[in-house]
């Protein structure tokens, strides 16, 4: 291998890591706040919850002028490490809206929508879930919430080298695996360690979702790739928004935490409609 593609390379990789990395910081920062941020602003837990809603809602419609203004080194290390020629052409904007009209994109885009849902359902108010179904300390339900984060990049990086095969299969079978650690983070909520061990399971079932979708979506829009990605994110964080508010409805009509990972996991079975009727990868 040339010396130089290959400096070239793991340049663009850092880059990539660096954006993504700003992007899930944002992104999931709040989750451990909202307990705090409830008190300071003096309003309900579920109310708080809200906030996370509002974030998403501003990714999935404002992101272009946001990341121009919350990525900037990210994106001169782009702009430098990225090689402009990869072998794609470029595609008109009518052209790529045309190809957006094919049902396995959308239904592609359905199944980041509801497992985005699912997840954010419960991660928003993990921080509580632990600290009063698990009876953890605020110490502990930061362990807890770091034992999710370290599941959330071995599911990266299992979804990485798995998922660029048949990614429908892949996809399918996560999300029965998700549907399954849900469940037995429910059950278990109450027993302290075994429910961290649970987060973790269910960090790494649900992240290990996200490569295969890129890739579904990525194959499946050949033609509209620069919009059919930028679309997926937005759905995943309508997706987001979504579980927030969901999550918040739940426990302001009177359930208890205890009751959102099997909420989660109803969402997750509702994803498994979209996936089956999804066509599979041609080998």
């Amino acid at each position: 291998m040339d010396g130089n593609a290959g400096t070239g390379g793991s340049r663009a990789l850092v880059s990539l890591m660096l954006a993504s990395f700003g992007i899930g910081t944002g992104e999931f920062v709040i989750v451990g706040l909202v307990p705090g941020l409830a008190s300071d602003l003096r309003v309900s837990v579920p109310t708080a919850g809200l906030l996370v809603s509002v974030y998403a809602l501003s990714v999935a419609f404002g992101s272009p002028f946001v990341a121009a203004l919350l990525s900037s080194v990210s994106l001169a290390l782009i702009a430098a490490w990225i090689p402009r020629q990869l072998g794609g052409r470029s595609s008109g904007i009518r052209r790529e809206l045309g190809a957006l009209r094919q049902p396995q994109i959308w239904l592609a885009m359905l199944v980041s929508t509801l497992s985005s849902v699912e997840l954010f359902t419960v991660l928003t108010f993990l921080t509580p879930l632990l600290e009063h179904e698990a009876g953890l300390t605020p110490h502990g339900a930061a362990l807890g919430l770091f034992l999710f984060g370290a599941g959330l990049t071995v599911g990266g990086l299992i979804g990485g080298c798995w998922g660029n095969g048949n990614a429908v299969r892949f996809i399918r079978g996560l999300l029965l695996l998700d549907a399954i650690t849900l469940v037995g983070l429910g059950s278990l909520v109450r027993t302290g360690p075994l429910a961290l061990a649970s987060i973790v399971a269910w960090g790494i079932a649900a992240f290990a979702l996200v490569p295969p979708f890129q890739h579904r979506v990525a194959v499946q829009a050949k033609m509209a790739p620069n919009l059919a990605s930028t679309l997926n994110q937005s759905a995943f964080n309508v997706g987001d928004a979504l579980g927030a508010a969901l999550g918040a409805t739940v426990l302001a009509n009177g359930s208890g935490y205890a009751a959102l990972p099997w909420i989660g996991a109803v969402v997750v079975c509702l994803a498994l409609l979209p996936a089956f009727l999804s066509r599979e990868d041609s080998p």
